[in-house]
């Protein structure tokens, strides 16, 4: 996150509008200190429940091993069992990981990064961005970096 902000001004091409945030000195300051500090930052494990804590460095194998039993079932699905296929799909297990949110500007703003691992993706998505409280619920509103290609 700390590479990507890198500007006091961001733009967001749109089809439908063009999203626009600006930072003073001292905002800017405010989020690049707050970056800085998410290096040291670690979740609790019982955050969710349903969850577990796994270590970046662990995250190919554990899928791998979690999801070798749903392979091997699914190597046993007929291509036109839809309703099947829709169930397997829904039993590989995914790693999800995110960022502490950076909240600014009366916590009506917020800087969030988030990333989505599974075994078929040999690269995770990963994205980062602005969100914004619009009547009482948070939106993604800007987006600062996302790798698809």
């Amino acid at each position: 996150m700390k590479e990507k902000f890198n500007k006091k001004k961001y733009k967001d091409y749109n089809l439908n509008n063009t999203n626009t945030i600006e930072f003073t000195d001292k905002e800017y300051q405010y989020i690049k200190n707050e970056i800085s500090t998410l290096e040291n930052y670690f979740w609790n494990s019982n955050l969710f429940d349903n969850s577990e804590k796994i270590e970046l460095e662990e995250v190919e194998s554990y899928l791998k091993k979690r999801n070798e039993p749903y392979r091997l079932e699914f190597e046993n699905i007929s291509i036109n069992d839809t309703s099947a296929t829709v169930e397997m799909k829904n039993k590989n297990y995914i790693v999800y990981s995110f960022s502490k949110p950076i909240f600014f500007r009366k916590n009506k703003f917020c800087l969030f990064g988030y990333s989505v691992n599974s075994e078929k993706n040999f690269k995770p998505y990963k994205r980062i961005a602005f969100w914004r409280k619009k009547r009482g619920k948070w939106i993604e509103w800007l987006d600062l970096y996302n790798n698809i290609d």
